[in-house]
């Protein structure tokens, strides 16, 4: 919503309850977006995403919606939003030597449906391409929406921003922001600084400068 305001592009989105997810309420958005997925408004690591592209997926939805919610027990909120068919990228943002800076622009390929939980830290379930091949102007694009998406939003030292890139329409979406983005051997943030000549220690000395500031 915020970022809306500041003319990112994001994908048409509803926030609702968990409460309110039901069968004839779920048919609503089908019949809207044909094509959805459904966020938690809060954790991360891609903690229950649901992505209905198929009749199939629908009705598997259908079929384990006491359980989903279930899972989706201690959420106040979720967000259902348009099915973006395109390249998933991601941008991580850096505070480094008193420079606020986005450092590049990553595809993301993953081997599962989707970057899941699994693709995103287990090796071999995703492969990164480091820098994306997308055009010259959406990559630019990228690095200054995610920039600006840091500043706006208020984000301390560190970020990753994540976009889809409609390769039909040429056009990039914002999808979100990631403020405590992972840090692990094999996450994006370190493989970005590194592609920038940026150490892993140069990260963390930089994060624990900001906290004692």
């Amino acid at each position: 919503k915020i970022l809306i305001k500041y003319k990112i592009p994001t994908p048409i989105f509803f926030e609702i309850k968990p409460n309110l997810l039901n069968e004839s309420y779920l048919n609503k958005y089908k019949k809207k977006f044909y094509k959805f997925i459904i966020k938690p408004n809060e954790s991360g690591s891609s903690f229950g995403i649901r992505i209905i592209k198929t009749k199939n997926d629908f009705h598997n939805l259908i079929k384990n919606l006491k359980n989903y919610k279930n899972e989706l027990k201690y959420h106040n909120s979720l967000i259902i939003e348009k099915y973006i068919n395109g390249k998933e990228l991601t941008v991580s943002v850096l505070e480094i030597y008193n420079k606020l800076q986005s450092l590049e622009v990553t595809e993301i390929l993953s081997k599962n449906k989707f970057f899941d939980y699994k693709a995103k830290y287990s090796r071999g379930y995703a492969k990164h391409i480091l820098p994306a091949n997308i055009p010259l102007n959406i990559y630019k694009k990228c690095l200054s929406f995610a920039l600006r998406a840091h500043k706006i939003l208020k984000c301390n030292a560190i970020s990753r921003t994540d976009f889809i890139y409609e390769k039909k329409s040429k056009k990039i979406f914002y999808l979100e922001t990631n403020s405590q983005p992972g840090l692990t051997a094999i996450s994006l943030v370190p493989e970005q600084a590194k592609f920038k000549n940026i150490t892993f220690e140069e990260i963390i000395l930089q994060l624990i400068k900001k906290i004692n500031e």
